[in-house]
């Protein structure tokens, strides 16, 4: 596959790691097909976003684990002329070249990302200036029931608590 939006390695310092990417990505590898329904939603509020915007991006890259049904959409808008997709990368290395690309979207993969303000970085060196960087991800209460369920139920049983979920932007 060509990348129309330059590729080149640029990370230089290695940071701790909260998620196992390599692993979170097969998973996500594993439900690819199945989740495209469930996704519909997300991919119509992209396309709604996207219709108010009246620019149209040159170079455009998506960064999804799901990305054959969010470019589908994208290039249905008729904002980008050409657009490029790439599986997240299992060392949140995206090895995008300075002002590379008018449009990133990156969607479905931020919260899992080890190092967020490196990649926000990178994404803010690959764009050009006035470029769009729109992204989708789950963060703050998501699952917020779920994980007072946990906390409420190992503290009656345990006494004490232990972290059960990921931890949100």
């Amino acid at each position: 596959m060509r990348y129309h939006c330059s590729i080149e390695h640029d990370m230089t310092e290695q940071r701790p790691s909260i998620f196992d990417r390599a692993l979170h990505l097969r998973r996500l590898a594993r439900r690819r097909g199945a989740a495209d329904d469930a996704l519909a939603p997300i991919a119509n509020s992209l396309a709604e976003r996207l219709a108010e915007i009246t620019r149209r991006f040159d170079n455009a890259l998506v960064i999804s684990p799901f990305a054959s049904l969010f470019t589908a959409r994208i290039a249905a808008s008729g904002r980008t002329a050409r657009l490029t997709a790439i599986a997240p990368p299992a060392d949140d290395d995206l090895r995008l070249a300075p002002a590379s690309c008018d449009a990133i979207f990156d969607l479905l993969d931020l919260h899992a990302v080890n190092d967020v303000p490196g990649r926000l970085a990178q994404i803010s060196r690959a764009l050009r200036p006035d470029g769009l960087y729109l992204a989708c991800f789950f963060g703050g209460e998501t699952l917020a029931e779920l994980r007072q369920a946990w906390i409420e139920a190992e503290l009656e049983d345990r006494g004490r608590v232990s972290p059960r979920g990921a931890p949100m932007i």
